[in-house]
């Protein structure tokens, strides 16, 4: 059996998160089961869960994956401090339900002081913040941290197919990758314009 693509693996852990909220389950055993379900999808080398107040979208429990020393304290002090880029208080007033920091800073990650502060002296380079939302109020928000950005990952497959383009390698992967190109091209096409 062929192994499934990105995109209906991320659909299968959509509608399986989805069934999941429709349960009555614990805030913590939620966000936990949700991250882990989404890492299948979406890799990342550090992560902050966490469980809000609708109100006041203060975190009122906390789960962390892939504990890096002292980062994920920091990043909790910049989102409370600062005026930095994607602080979720600024995507849940944009209605904005995910977006990387890459993409927000148009490639420029170092505008961001919590990248400057804390991710780049230990590594780290993009980060994808998002919020879990029932209807308008958001109860819950994630903050994904890779030591690439999705940048890098193309040129990466780039490499391992051996193409210099998207065209190239959509023609190289054939229908199948065709397909998923578009799709991509749509996505992205809609986070630029949401910005």
């Amino acid at each position: 059996m062929p192994k499934p693509t990105l995109g209906s693996r991320a659909s299968a852990v959509r509608e399986g998160v989805a069934d999941l909220c429709e349960q009555r389950v614990d805030p913590d055993d939620l966000v936990h089961e949700v991250a882990e379900r989404l890492r299948r999808v979406v890799p990342y080398d550090s992560g902050t869960w966490m469980t809000s107040d609708p109100e006041t979208l203060l975190p009122t429990g906390l789960h962390t994956v892939g504990l890096i020393a002292g980062v994920h304290a920091e990043e909790i002090r910049n989102e409370l401090a600062g005026t930095d880029v994607n602080r979720f208080v600024d995507l849940d007033r944009c209605g904005h339900s995910a977006v990387s920091l890459a993409a927000a800073t148009g490639g420029e990650v170092g505008r961001s002081a919590r990248h400057r502060l804390v991710y780049a002296p230990i590594g780290l380079r993009d980060e994808l913040r998002l919020l879990a939302r029932a209807g308008s109020a958001t109860w819950g928000m994630g903050c994904l941290i890779s030591r690439h950005t999705v940048r890098d990952h193309v040129k990466s497959i780039f490499a391992k197919v051996a193409v210099t383009s998207r065209p190239e390698l959509t023609a190289a992967l054939g229908a199948e990758g065709a397909a998923v190109g578009r799709e991509g091209d749509a996505c992205h096409r809609a986070q630029v314009s949401a910005q």
